[in-house]
């Protein structure tokens, strides 16, 4: 495929830059999205460069599976939806819109909290970005100021007219600056009627305006998070076996950001396994995961891997927790919440997360000051997302959550 990359304009609105790549990008102001200052927002809630989550390697959530993350401050939370709600445990576990206009019906864009027909959204560093279908049901992805409601166009993203070529973005992170924009490329050959579906990632530098396109049609590709110029990578192939079946191996990788170089760490035939949300899988220079009974910590930074612990179980899941990692392990006693040092010296080990019921908290792990995000089963197979405060959830007491 050949490239066409147009920069029509560079952006900057207190921090919102744009880059494109077969993208549109504009300065526009229509009537979908306003730039619009109403009033003082000096009282409103953002993060600040020291707060918990101001941290790196933030993941989108879904808007409509309602999804709940930090703001940035202490234990307060956004809750998604068409319009943004914020809750802060501390004070109460009620949900209070993102916005302070009287009457205000949270409908429009001249609302603070309001983003539409948002798939994805993100809150990074005190901004959110998100991305919309517009009048021509493009993609585009837009950076909103939440305290002043300015909005931008920062990408806009290839709809042919004539259905041969379609981008929609399927997921997005921030890190270090970045946003890693995920897009799948549709191509439709109207005379053959053959259709090939690619993709790649769009890296928008929030500081200067650049872009990178990497990882383009190398398959199904997940980007788990960045250290510095180093990717850390899923790579994902559904291979048939001798019995027609199909079958899957997920490989790891570590992608180069300058080089455009992989290196292989591990894959599935080794015991690999990988989880559909990453976050706090890298602490700094450290990435955390998982070799069967082990868990391993691979410094990014000389790329030295260490089994650190084993367990007499099996492990489905492994996270950073400050600088220890709690894991999720099941033994002949049930399910339980453990914690190790980075040494792997085991520190606690907390009663089963599963009830009767067969609920269980910890799949998302976005830890806030004093408690965790995450999501519990309702026993009929649905997710929700919740807090809980940290006393609750080492004692297994599932009563109390908000969400």
């Amino acid at each position: 495929m050949k490239k066409k990359i147009t920069l029509s304009a560079v952006l900057l609105l207190s921090g919102c830059f744009s880059s494109t790549h077969n993208v549109s990008v504009t300065d526009r102001t229509d009537s979908q999205i306003i730039e619009h200052q109403n009033q003082d927002t000096s009282s409103l809630f953002k993060a600040s460069e020291s707060s918990l989550w101001d941290g790196e390697n933030i993941s989108a959530s879904f808007v409509s599976f309602s999804g709940l993350m930090p703001t940035g401050q202490k234990d307060a939370f956004w809750k998604i939806g068409t319009s943004v709600q914020y809750c802060d445990p501390s004070i109460s576990d009620t949900f209070m819109y993102y916005c302070f206009n009287t009457g205000c019906l949270h409908n429009d864009l001249s609302c603070n909290c309001y983003i539409g027909n948002a798939d994805l959204f993100l809150s990074y560093r005190g901004y959110w970005y998100y991305d919309r279908i517009n009048s021509s049901n493009a993609y585009e992805l837009i950076c909103h100021d939440p305290s002043s409601n300015n909005r931008k166009i920062i990408a806009e993203y290839e709809m042919r007219d004539d259905g041969s070529v379609s981008e929609r973005i399927t997921g997005m992170s921030a890190s270090y600056g970045k946003l890693y924009v995920n897009i799948n490329r549709q191509e439709y050959d109207l005379e053959t009627g053959k259709q090939m579906s690619t993709g790649y990632y769009d890296v928008i530098d929030l500081k200067d305006g650049s872009h990178q396109i990497i990882l383009e049609n190398d398959g199904d590709i997940s980007l788990f998070g960045v250290y510095q110029n180093k990717a850390v990578i899923l790579k994902t192939e559904m291979n048939a076996s001798v019995n027609g079946q199909l079958s899957r191996n997920d490989t790891l990788l570590i992608y180069d950001l300058q080089s455009e170089e992989s290196v292989y760490i591990t894959d599935t035939d080794n015991g690999f396994r990988c989880f559909s949300d990453s976050h706090q899988l890298i602490d700094h220079e450290n990435l955390v995961y998982i070799n069967g009974q082990k868990i391993h910590i691979l410094n990014l930074e000389n790329m030295d891997d260490q089994a650190v612990y084993t367990s007499d179980g099996t492990i489905s899941r492994a996270w950073f927790f400050g600088r220890n990692i709690r894991l999720i392990e099941k033994d002949d006693t049930g399910t339980h919440l453990s914690m190790i040092s980075a040494d792997g010296t085991l520190k606690e080990q907390y009663p089963s997360l599963l009830d009767e019921a067969g609920i269980m908290v910890m799949s998302y792990s976005y830890s806030t000051e004093h408690g965790q995000i995450g999501s519990i089963s309702n026993g009929n197979g649905h997710l929700k997302d919740v807090w809980i405060s940290e006393q609750d959830l080492l004692e297994s007491r599932i009563d109390h959550v908000i969400g």
